[in-house]
Parts: C-alpha cells; structure tokens; sequence
C-alpha cells in the first residue's frame, strides 16, 4: 500500500490564557493557510472574544476541528485536521484542566492518535528554590503525559510547546548541574521519551521562542511512535514579514514547527 504523506504544524499563538484580554489577529489564519497543513495543532489558544471568527475560517477550509475545554484563564489547544484525512468518528480525550497534567487535547482519528500538548509553567520568581519546584513540576507533567500516551494503539502524533528551557549541542554539561534545569530540560525529555519507543523531532537549524535577554530556545518539538517517516522539519519564522505582525502578547511569539510525515 501506498504511504499517505500528510503535512502537520504546530504554533504557539501566545493568547496567554486571556490575561490581556487579547484577540487572536487574522494573520493566525492567514499564515497557517499559506502553508498547507492538513494537521493543525495551536497552543496557547484561548476563547477569546473572537476565537469562533478563527473556527469558522478553518471549517470554511474543510478542517474539522477540536478544542480543549474552556476554564478561565486557561490555555487550551487546538486541533484542525483536514476532513478528507478523516473516514471514521473523532473520538476526543478533554482532561478537563487536570492541574497536574499539561495543556492537553487528544483526538484519536482513523487509527493515528493526535495529541496537542503545552507543558504549563509557573509564575516569574527570583527564588532558586521556586524555579527548582517549577522544573519538577513540568517534568511530572511530562511523566504524565508519556504515560498516557505510550498505552494508545496506532501511530501517534504529539506536537507542542514543551517549555524545556534552554539547550544546546554545545553545551559541555548536559546535565545542568546547579541550575533548574537539571531537574527537567531537552535531554531528560527525550530519555523519557525514548524509554517508551517514542522519538523526538527537533529541527537542526534556528530557534522556536527568544527571550527578552536573547535568549534563544527550541521549545516545540513532534513526537511520534509508528510513523514510517518525518521529513522536512522546520522552525518557520517568515509570519514576521506580515504587515499586520506586531511585536506583543496576542501576537505568536513562537515559530510555527512544520513537518511532512508518512504514515
């Protein structure tokens, strides 16, 4: 049988669970149309009060699509999948806003499970102690996610924001000895992850999140278990060249994560 190659993206739209009463401008749509993806997955979507104007548009485009619950001042995910991918009944996982999970939306389709995922952080702090408790706690969210996710059947997809803080293949000391990162970073993720057969996708080249101190981070990665093959992996940073971009919350402050997969 002939493998089915499928287009799938993820990005992060930085609507903040709502803390700025932002809307979600056009250029969401717009970029995300101009780069034909069959497999859609937004974090840090929320139901702001045009969030249904970004629906209808991808339902006018022949996506079929799902969100997490809604809970105030609360990112969700969604998830857009191309209708002609789909033969069967979506069958859909909520969570309904478990604290101890990440953002989490889990749509089982045909027989591919897609899952969208933001591992949640805490709150800005000076204190060792607090950035230590939070690093623990995004690896527990994680743990928790491997878990679910490695007794589903059929090929499997999560793509996401993983808040892993930030690496390098340069970096001497893996490990980060001293610093939060040493209780939760890249490495770890993908040792928990390759524990349970499942395989990282990060791209080689650029950066999916800067910080206000230059500081650059690949945070959104694929991850996938019984996919033949991945292809074309790439942080994606041309929405910037929109005329409509803006440098603000409410804007996407990540690149979109694209890839071509055979299943």
């Amino acid at each position: 049988m002939n493998k089915k190659s499928i287009n799938i993206g993820c990005w992060n739209i930085n609507q903040r669970a709502g803390s700025q009463n932002t809307n979600i401008p056009a250029l969401v749509f717009e970029e995300l149309m101009k780069r034909n993806l069959d497999i859609i997955v937004l974090t840090e979507f929320y139901e702001s009060d045009n969030y249904q104007d970004l629906i209808l548009s991808l339902i006018n485009e022949h996506y079929s699509v799902r969100t997490s619950k809604y809970d105030i001042n609360s990112n969700q995910i969604l998830i857009a999948v191309k209708n002609e991918l789909i033969s069967s009944e979506i069958h859909i996982n909520y969570f309904d806003n478990v604290d101890t999970l990440p953002n989490l939306l889990h749509l089982k389709i045909n027989d591919m499970n897609i899952i969208g995922t933001r591992i949640k952080i805490g709150g800005y702090s000076k204190t060792q102690n607090k950035i230590n408790k939070d690093f623990i706690d995004r690896r527990n969210q994680l743990k928790k996610l491997i878990d679910f996710t490695s007794k589903l059947e059929g090929c499997t997809l999560i793509l996401g924001d993983f808040n892993n803080g930030k690496h390098s293949e340069y970096d001497i000391d893996k490990t980060y000895k001293g610093v939060a990162r040493e209780y939760y970073n890249y490495y770890l993720m993908k040792k928990d992850f390759e524990s349970k057969n499942f395989i990282v996708h990060t791209p080689n080249e650029s950066y999916s999140w800067k910080g206000n101190s230059n500081t650059y981070c690949k945070l959104d990665h694929i991850i996938t278990n019984a996919v033949s093959e991945v292809s074309d992996l790439k942080y994606d940073w041309g929405f910037i060249n929109n005329s409509d971009y803006r440098e603000q919350v409410g804007y996407p402050d990540h690149a979109i994560l694209s890839a071509s997969i055979s299943i």
